[in-house]
């Protein structure tokens, strides 16, 4: 699965939490900062972006996400559940940092397949 991050007028692809994309998209520069590669040129992103977990809703059978340790506010994420229907619903989006979780639901007469949680920088 890829997140869409759009970085000055482009698209890029992020992996985190057991998604796949291109290794390149975002490299560490320091303890706080990090780049985002877009055509050749980096963008410097102000906070970091920790380990993602993506965890099922104990509250609710139907709805999954997770969330990303880190710091805000240009590193976030997002949850996503794929439900019997074969569509995807996402949660809020989310400082990295924010434990409160961001949950996908999926509707009435439809479970719960599968989730997880795109981190990225904006």
């Amino acid at each position: 699965m890829q997140a869409r991050v759009g970085v000055a007028a482009a698209t890029i692809s992020v992996a985190l939490a057991g998604l796949t994309g291109p290794a390149s998209a975002v490299g560490a520069t320091s303890d706080r900062t990090a780049a985002v590669v877009v055509g050749g040129s980096a963008t410097m992103a102000a906070g970091e972006l920790g380990m993602c977990y993506k965890l099922p809703n104990p509250a609710n059978s139907r709805s999954g996400g997770g969330f990303c340790d880190g710091t805000g506010p240009d590193a976030r994420y997002y949850g996503r559940v794929t439900c019997s229907n074969g569509m995807n619903y996402y949660g809020p989006e989310r400082w990295a940092g924010d434990t409160r979780n961001s949950y996908g639901t999926c509707p009435s007469g439809t479970s719960r397949a599968s989730w997880g949680v795109y981190g990225y920088y904006v």
